[in-house]
């Protein structure tokens, strides 16, 4: 029992502190999130380095890191995308949902910090659907629904614990 208490207690102390540390992550939005093969998307991203002599600048895929590069972004001292970054969606890409992806490189050619994604539906067509920004599940919802699980399983190994401390008692008494 005192094993249970104990996992209770360190995964509602540990798993919130991980999601914390990772909500400093890359993220992209994209507008529109749908259109056909040609359509301009912006892209505003967030958690990215400056570049440096030691970081290069975000570069923007479709679906892997190893595709061919689509925009190289410029980032801001607050660490996000210059405003008015774009894309075009390269002519014959499949209908379907694809991921669109933006990793910084090391000069020596490693992923840092992991990659920003976000999904972008292309449609066929002439005409792209205009998605109002935002939309999907944001980083804060994550976060916070992460924070109420670690919440609960504190309150369950408190629970646990003082169910150890509680002498057993006949019952009536």
């Amino acid at each position: 029992m005192r094993r249970r208490a104990g996992l209770f207690l360190f995964c509602g102390l540990v798993l919130p502190l991980v999601v914390v540390a990772n909500a400093s992550a890359q993220t992209l939005e994209l507008f529109p999130k749908s259109g056909p093969p040609g359509t301009e998307v912006t892209v505003n991203g967030s958690g990215f380095s400056q570049s440096s002599a030691t970081i290069n600048s975000p570069q923007i895929r479709l679906n892997f890191r190893d595709a061919p590069v689509l925009r190289t972004a410029s980032v801001t001292t607050q660490n996000t995308f210059e405003p008015g970054t774009t894309f075009n969606i390269p002519a014959g890409t499949a209908a379907g949902e694809h991921l669109v992806i933006a990793t910084q490189f090391s000069v020596r050619g490693r992923a840092t910090n992991g990659a920003g994604r976000a999904k972008f539906r292309v449609t066929a067509g002439a005409a792209g659907a205009a998605a109002a920004p935002g939309g999907g599940t944001s980083q804060t919802v994550v976060v916070l629904g992460t924070l109420m699980v670690g919440v609960v399983l504190l309150a369950g190994g408190m629970l646990a614990v003082r169910r150890l401390r509680t002498p057993n008692r006949p019952l009536g008494s």
